[in-house]
C-alpha cells in the first residue's frame, strides 16, 4: 500500500525531516486564509487506496491549527484513502482532561471525539500531558517518548539527580533517572491559581527531604509553557545550593513572558524538541532543540 505524508501549516520543517528520513513523499496541500479569517484547504493528490499520514501540531494558535486539521481530514476522507493516520506531535487542549469543578469542559476528550468523527484509523502523539487522554479513543493511539533523546544528550554530562517539578511528572522524571542511573527527586508545590505556582520543598520519592548542595540536577517535564513553574523551581534549587540546573521538556510552548523569564533565571540550559515550531524570536542561546524526526520515523 502506497503511503503519503501531508503537512498542515503548524510544523512544516518537522514534516520535511520525517519525509526525508522515511522516504514517504510529502504530498501537495494548499492552505489559504480568507479575508474573514476562515481557512481554505485543498489536497492536490490522488489518495484512493493509499495510506495517508497527516501531521499537524496543536501549537499556538491552537484553535486555528485544530480547525485546519479538521478541514484537511474532511478533504482527505473525500478522496477515499485506504487508511488515515493523524500525527499530533503536540496534543491540543491537553491540560483539560478532567472536570476540576462543576461546569468545566473536558476539552482533551472533545478533541478525541472530533478526530474520531473524522474516521481516522490511528493517532500518533509525542509525550501526552496525561495518560488519561488515551482513554478517550476507541482507535489505536501510539505515544512516542522523547525521554531517550534527553538521556542520550545528558549521558556524557555530570548529572547527580533528576527532579520532577511536581507529582504529576514523577513517572516521566523517574524513567529519565532510571535510564541515567541517578536518583529521582520531586518538588512538592502548591498552585494558588492558574499559571501561578508556589514551590515548597524538594523530596525523594519516599517523601524525605534531600541534600542537593553542590549537585547538578535536571528538571524533567512534558512541556515548558509560561516558565513560571520553572522559575520558581530554579529559585528553590539555588537556595538549596544546587550548582548547575538543566531543564528537559518535550514541548516548547513558551507562551506569555516565558522567554523573558528564561533569560533572567539561573538555568544553565533548556533542552526541548521540535514538536512545536519555534519562531526566530524564541530561539535564544539557553534553548537547545533536539529533533523528534528520527523517533517518529522509526514509529511510522
Amino acid at each position: 500500500m502506497k503511503r503519503i505524508l501531508l503537512s498542515g501549516s503548524s510544523n512544516n520543517p518537522l514534516a520535511k525531516k520525517i519525509a526525508l528520513k522515511t522516504g514517504i513523499r510529502l504530498g501537495r496541500l494548499s492552505i489559504k486564509k480568507f479575508r474573514d479569517g476562515e481557512k481554505y484547504v485543498n489536497v492536490g493528490e490522488n489518495l484512493k487506496e493509499k495510506e495517508v499520514i497527516i501531521l499537524q501540531s496543536g501549537s499556538m494558535p491552537a484553535d486555528e491549527h485544530l480547525v485546519e486539521l479538521l478541514l484537511i481530514l474532511d478533504a482527505v476522507k473525500r478522496l477515499r484513502p485506504k487508511k488515515i493516520i493523524v500525527l499530533l506531535p503536540f496534543y491540543p487542549y491537553r491540560r483539560q482532561e478532567k472536570e476540576s469543578q462543576k461546569g468545566d469542559a473536558i476539552s482533551a476528550e472533545l478533541i478525541g471525539g472530533l478526530l474520531q468523527a473524522c474516521k481516522i484509523d490511528k493517532l500518533v502523539v509525542v509525550d501526552l500531558h496525561s495518560p488519561v487522554i488515551k482513554g478517550f479513543y476507541k482507535i489505536p493511539v501510539k505515544e512516542i517518548s522523547a525521554i531517550p533523546l534527553f538521556v542520550k544528550y545528558f549521558q556524557n554530562k555530570k548529572i547527580d539527580a533528576a527532579v520532577a517539578p511536581d507529582k504529576g511528572s514523577i513517572n516521566r522524571s523517574g524513567r529519565f533517572a532510571s535510564l541515567l542511573k541517578i536518583p529521582a527527586l520531586v518538588m512538592e508545590k502548591k498552585r494558588t491559581e492558574h499559571d501561578k505556582v508556589h514551590s515548597l520543598k524538594l523530596m525523594d520519592i519516599s517523601g524525605k527531604a534531600v541534600e542537593v548542595k553542590n549537585k547538578n540536577v535536571v528538571l524533567v517535564d512534558d512541556e515548558i509553557n509560561t516558565a513560571g513553574t520553572l522559575a520558581e523551581n530554579v529559585n528553590v534549587l539555588k537556595k538549596l545550593g544546587v550548582n548547575d540546573i538543566y531543564f528537559a521538556a518535550t514541548h516548547a510552548v513558551l507562551s506569555g513572558k516565558a522567554i523573558q523569564r528564561i533569560k533572567k533565571m539561573a538555568v544553565k540550559e533548556i533542552i526541548t524538541t521540535d514538536t512545536i515550531r519555534l519562531p526566530s524570536v524564541k530561539k535564544i542561546s539557553k534553548l537547545k532543540v533536539l529533533s523528534v524526526a528520527d523517533i517518529i520515523a522509526r514509529t511510522l
